[in-house]
């Protein structure tokens, strides 16, 4: 709108996120902000801390979000806040779910040897859910299909080739909204 030289431009409106949530861990996530009103240079930021916007690319209409969620940032709702250059700004509340890591506790067995053929091993932690996937450092190891028990269990089978490297390999769980744990003291030993 435009008085007597004074142009007055309307706030930003935000009206969804997509997706809504991620998994605390996760890097480099996509989201997509809905809304009006969005200018070139508008700047995006989410409320507490260890969830970073990295890049993003900007229309009247949508807004690309680069988000990475660090693993320890604390589970739960954060609001959104768009502001443009000429300062008109829209906070949405509750727009947004940081979804607790998962943690990888123990495994049953912790070891093989080289050589093993294909041996069920059950990973044990917390925050597990269907369609995660499961990886150890290192080559020489066969991993089958993670099949989901519990939020705090989930089972694959691995196999071992005679050639594979002795030692610790150390394990990465990512769930599919992409919160993720990965440690080098906590694996498979292989012996």
């Amino acid at each position: 709108i435009r008085t007597g030289g004074l142009t007055i431009t309307a706030a930003p409106t935000i009206t969804t996120l997509t997706p809504n949530n991620r998994g605390a861990g996760s890097s480099g996530q996509t989201i997509t902000v809905a809304g009006t009103g969005f200018a070139a240079g508008a700047t995006s930021v989410f409320s507490g801390t260890l969830v970073t916007v990295t890049a993003s690319t900007i229309t009247a209409t949508s807004i690309t979000l680069t988000v990475t969620v660090a693993t320890a940032a604390a589970a739960g709702l954060r609001s959104l806040t768009v502001t443009n250059l000429d300062g008109g700004t829209r906070t949405l509340a509750n727009a947004f779910t940081v979804n607790a890591a998962p943690t990888v506790t123990s495994l049953s067995p912790a070891s093989l040897a080289r050589g093993a053929a294909a041996t069920t091993i059950t990973v044990n932690g917390t925050n597990f859910t269907t369609g995660m996937t499961v990886a150890f450092a290192g080559t020489g190891l066969t991993l089958g299909a993670v099949t989901f028990v519990s939020a705090t269990q989930v089972r694959l089978t691995v196999a071992v080739a005679s050639t594979a490297t002795v030692g610790l390999r150390g394990i990465t769980v990512t769930r599919t909204d992409a919160g993720r744990f990965s440690s080098t003291t906590i694996g498979l030993t292989i012996t």
